[in-house]
């Protein structure tokens, strides 16, 4: 195991699942910090989230070179 190297797709299906965890904590803490508040402040909030990229969207729309994934671990 020392000398392993993950390949380039073990690294971005990595990568892609971090990114959705990552997507789905900040959804549960964002509703639980709007909990409190009115129903008109909830809908701003949700139109503004609604209106961005996922975190998992923008690692999937990432590409790179082959050689630009290449982790030196040495």
């Amino acid at each position: 195991m020392i000398n392993y190297q993950p390949t380039v797709e073990e690294r971005y299906d990595w990568t892609l699942e971090f990114a959705r965890r990552l997507d789905a904590w900040l959804a549960a803490i964002i509703l639980y910090a709007v909990s409190l508040y009115q129903q008109e402040d909830k809908l701003q909030v949700f139109n503004i989230i609604n209106s961005m990229d996922s975190i998992s969207d923008v690692c999937i729309d990432w590409e790179f070179d082959q050689h630009e994934c290449q982790l030196n671990w040495e």
